[in-house]
Parts: C-alpha cells; structure tokens; sequence
C-alpha cells in the first residue's frame, strides 16, 4: 500500500500551524499525535506507517517547534497550546478523534 500523506499549514488562533494528514479511507476514526517538548511531527516518523493501516492519522508540530510558526505575541501556556488544537480539530472538521500525546504533547491534551 503506497502511503499517501498532505503536508499543511493552517492559521488557528492567530498562528500557523503545520501538520501532516495520512488520510485512510477505511476508518471514520482520526488519530491525533501531540508531540514532546523540542521535538516534532519527526519524532512520529516511524510510528504513522503502522497506525495508519487502521486509522486516519493527523500529526500536528505544536508551536514553536518543527515547521509551525514561532511568534512572540503567542501566549505558550498549556490552555493556549490545547485551544490550538482544538482549533484546528475543528477547522479540519474531524469527528471522531483520539488524542495521543506524548510528554509535553499529553499535558495539551
């Protein structure tokens, strides 16, 4: 199966957000990966192949690491960074999620 993916940027909450999308369409089920602390969508490389064999996957680069804008009038609180991504859930118009954090990315959820 060739893995198909959609590399974007979306402005949520007056700062750009990138993303990767591997879209499947045989699962309603969209798994959202939140990152670590200096890390990024990279540190999921190895881990999307396998899950999106069953699941819709968005990886999200919270701000300001990867490739997501880095902006001083951003407020880097936990509320703000999970309002983001809220934000973005629903300008991806996504239903069915499970939230997958990963160290700094599980206390956004």
């Amino acid at each position: 199966m060739e893995e198909k993916v959609f590399y974007r940027n979306q402005l949520v909450n007056n700062i750009n957000i990138y993303y990767e999308f591997y879209p499947n369409p045989n699962s309603k089920k969209t798994l959202v990966l939140l990152h670590g602390f200096l890390s990024s969508t990279f540190s999921f490389r190895r881990l999307i192949p396998f899950l999106n064999k069953e699941f819709q996957v968005v990886s999200i680069d919270l701000p300001p690491f990867g490739k997501s804008e880095k902006s001083n009038k951003f407020v880097y609180s936990y509320r703000n960074l999970a309002q983001t991504v809220i934000e973005l859930i629903f300008a991806l118009d996504l239903k069915e999620i499970v939230l997958i954090g990963h160290s700094m990315g599980a206390q956004s959820n």
